[in-house]
């Protein structure tokens, strides 16, 4: 990624699968969108010094590469986590050049095959709160997405959102978490907050003031929120002295 380029990070998916010898892989589209992805190669000793203590509860394709290595068909998809998706995000905006850079990136391409590993082995516990959405059902998803981006300081509530994109309620509430990797709550607060950085970080305004802009009504819930999500108090966002990171 070129210094000049803007990048979307909006959910997604994560998928697994061998790579023998021979095989291409090719950018897909879905639904009229292109996207990008991060894609890491691990050898078969890489994956099994990770995963040989959840060997018996992986699933039986992995189970059969990493014992025997056998080179049948693996495709395993996964939901994008929180966790993913900030690694993801770590990773494309690695602040570090040469072999500082690699090194980061190795460490956390070791982060993201953990949450890898972790979500395989508890896949029937996931899998039971997914649930199928089609082609209009994303559309409708994506809509509720671009609502709350625009009105995320006054985010309209489940219920009066649920209405405006035409779907109900318990799908909004787990598709959306299934097809963003996060709560409604959690992304709109992460927009208000990502916000308030942004506020702080000209100096121009004092932290009450960023609290009220952002739709806090008391500064003291404000501070918890902000330092609870980025580590760091406001106070010490307005200083300038550390970069934002997204959590």
């Amino acid at each position: 990624f070129g210094q000049a380029d803007s990048i979307t990070f909006s959910g997604g998916y994560a998928e697994m699968y061998l790579h023998p010898p021979g095989m291409s892989k090719l950018e897909g589209v879905e639904d009229a969108c292109w996207g990008t992805s991060v894609t890491l190669y691990y050898s078969r000793e890489q994956f099994l010094s990770l995963a040989q203590h959840y060997i018996s509860e992986l699933p039986e394709s992995l189970q059969a590469y990493v014992k025997r290595n056998a080179q049948e068909l693996i495709l395993e998809t996964l939901p994008m986590t929180n966790t993913l998706l900030r690694t993801v995000v770590d990773i494309v905006n690695a602040p570090y050049l040469g072999a500082l850079r690699h090194s980061y990136v190795c460490a956390k391409a070791t982060e993201l095959m953990c949450e890898v590993i972790h979500l395989l082995t508890h896949q029937r516990e996931w899998e039971s709160n997914t649930i199928k959405l089609s082609a209009r059902d994303k559309r409708q998803l994506e809509m509720a997405r671009q609502v709350l981006m625009n009105n995320y300081v006054d985010a309209p509530t489940i219920a009066q959102l649920a209405r405006h994109v035409g779907v109900n309620q318990r799908k909004l509430k787990m598709g959306f978490k299934q097809l963003f990797g996060t709560t409604i709550f959690d992304f709109a607060q992460g927009l208000r907050l990502d916000k308030a950085w942004q506020l702080l970080s000209t100096g121009d305004y004092a932290i009450g003031q960023v609290a009220e802009m952002v739709g806090y009504n008391y500064a003291k819930n404000f501070t918890t929120a902000f330092k609870k999500h980025f580590g760091v108090s406001p106070k010490v966002a307005r200083s300038g002295r550390i970069d934002r990171k997204v959590n």
